[in-house]
């Protein structure tokens, strides 16, 4: 994609590997480095580059997991996916397991939803690929459904997934939003079976309040910062 030869994209991939931006899964077969991910030092960038939001947000993401039981995701918006900061461990039976750096397309993501939503209608489009493509039965795949459902999600403040990107896989998400800015967003994450509808609606106000409270702590901080 960027027309570079593949020894000059190895010794970048080597570089950015060496000072901690990416990670990767040694081959079993023959030891070399591969299936290249963001590492979770991407968390410590910000659009004022005044607060490690990973830090700020650990407090509130910690009292939210242990409030619901469930897994707490951070993550960020990153071109047209959305990417795992931090995770949170729930104190439930069944957890759902998403190591840091892990992608998913924002359309098909509680936590990608919310974000696409919190943006002004004329910023989405850059933010999805041409095409949406179907991952389980339950993905959106249409750019009017879409649409639809992100207007829904603008007016309540809060999204859902249930089974739309992995069918094992339910959540409720909230952006967080500050000075008109969409730094990121959190989702309690489930199973579906444990994150039905109704249960899904009962948590939400709670994922909006955690997610307002971190976008209050970054505006003071970043207000700190600058008369500093």
């Amino acid at each position: 994609r960027t027309g570079s030869a593949k020894s000059t994209v190895q010794r970048c991939l080597d570089t950015l590997f060496g000072a901690g931006w990416i990670d990767a899964a040694p081959d079993p077969a023959t030891g070399a480095r591969s299936a290249w991910t963001l590492s979770d030092r991407v968390g410590r960038l910000g659009p004022a580059d005044s607060f490690d939001l990973v830090e700020l947000a650990r407090p509130i993401t910690a009292g939210l997991s242990a409030s619901t039981g469930e897994a707490v995701h951070l993550v960020a918006l990153d071109g047209s996916d959305v990417v795992l900061l931090d995770r949170t461990q729930g104190s439930g039976p069944v957890q759902v397991v998403v190591p840091a750096g892990h992608r998913v397309p924002a359309y098909a993501a509680a936590t990608g939803k919310a974000m696409l939503a919190a943006l002004a209608p004329a910023d989405r489009d850059r933010h999805l690929p041409s095409r949406l493509q179907p991952l389980t039965s339950q993905t959106i795949t249409t750019r009017s459904a879409l649409r639809a459902e992100l207007d829904e999600i603008r007016a309540r403040s809060w999204a859902a997934n249930q089974g739309e990107w992995e069918s094992s896989v339910a959540a409720v998400a909230a952006a967080i939003v500050t000075d008109d800015a969409v730094v990121g967003a959190l989702s309690v994450s489930s199973t579906p079976d444990r994150l039905p509808a109704d249960r899904i609606a009962q948590i939400a106000p709670r994922v909006v309040s955690a997610a307002r409270e971190i976008a209050t702590i970054i505006a003071r901080r970043t207000i700190t910062s600058s008369r500093a």
